[in-house]
């Protein structure tokens, strides 16, 4: 499982990175930032949903809140 999620991870940031630089180059930096992170939120949405384990307690979720937040 964690060969699929590393190879995963090195399609998304390859194509994120091409499809970045390309669409930079039509259209401008905020129209391109809010689509890649869009389009970034729903692909780890997808993964959460398929790969569900158990629900992370509330502690945990605080510090990912502060981790996202620094």
């Amino acid at each position: 499982m964690s060969l699929l999620a590393s190879l995963g991870a090195a399609l998304g940031y390859g194509v994120g990175d091409f499809l970045g630089g390309l669409m930079s180059r039509r259209y401008g930096v905020l129209r391109v930032l809010v689509l890649g992170q869009s389009a970034g939120l729903a692909g780890v949405a997808t993964a959460a949903l398929v790969l569900a384990g158990p629900a992370p307690a509330g502690t945990d979720l605080g510090w990912g809140a502060l981790a996202g937040l620094a």
